[in-house]
């Protein structure tokens, strides 16, 4: 059997770098700190429109505070991610669907 923690919603902005030069996904202290966790996450589910999410790979404790989140190339490949810079948009493919994000500089 299996058991999952949910952590509440939080409405606060987390700043996350779009970083195609990391390999893996990287969470701050303060975002730990903001989210309520006292330790790293093994995952970071990202919910969208319902019952679709997005699951990052292992998770990695960044040493600084610049960026709540660092997206890695682990993520984006896993999901497919096509980064349309004009339109300032990513997709990520799930399925047959795609979930569009919209990137903010």
């Amino acid at each position: 059997m299996v058991y999952k923690r949910t952590a509440p919603l939080i409405k606060t902005t987390l700043k996350v770098h779009i970083d195609t030069g990391a390999s893996n996904f990287y969470m701050s202290k303060r975002c730990l700190n903001m989210l309520g966790l006292t330790a790293i996450p093994r995952r970071v589910y990202f919910a969208y429109e319902g019952s679709h999410h997005l699951e990052s790979g292992p998770v990695y404790e960044t040493g600084n505070d610049t960026f709540d989140i660092v997206m890695g190339r682990d993520m984006m490949s896993h999901y497919r991610c096509v980064i349309d810079y004009e339109k300032l948009k990513m997709y990520f493919h799930v399925g047959k669907r795609v979930i569009k994000a919209n990137l903010y500089t």
